[in-house]
């Protein structure tokens, strides 16, 4: 039925929207991890192991944060 091809098609084009959206955001909590580690490298490179510690759990937090996403696109797939 040709309802049916209109439910199927809206289905899959909403599936695609929320891969893409999750992808983004998996990508950016990449490359927020990233950021931290680099600032936790040149925290400890100026002596302040503090600060250092802080931008290490604020990468692991968006470490977390990636995998978390990456499951929900596996689950997708």
């Amino acid at each position: 039925k040709l309802a049916d091809l209109v439910k199927v098609r809206q289905s899959y084009a909403e599936v695609t929207a929320t891969q893409r959206r999750l992808l983004k955001q998996k990508e950016q909590a990449d490359a927020l991890a990233d950021d931290w580690y680099q600032r936790a490298q040149l925290a400890l490179q100026k002596g302040n192991d503090e600060l250092a510690k802080e931008a290490l759990t604020r990468r692991q937090q968006n470490v977390d944060q990636a995998s978390d996403l990456q499951s929900q696109i596996d689950a997708q797939n």
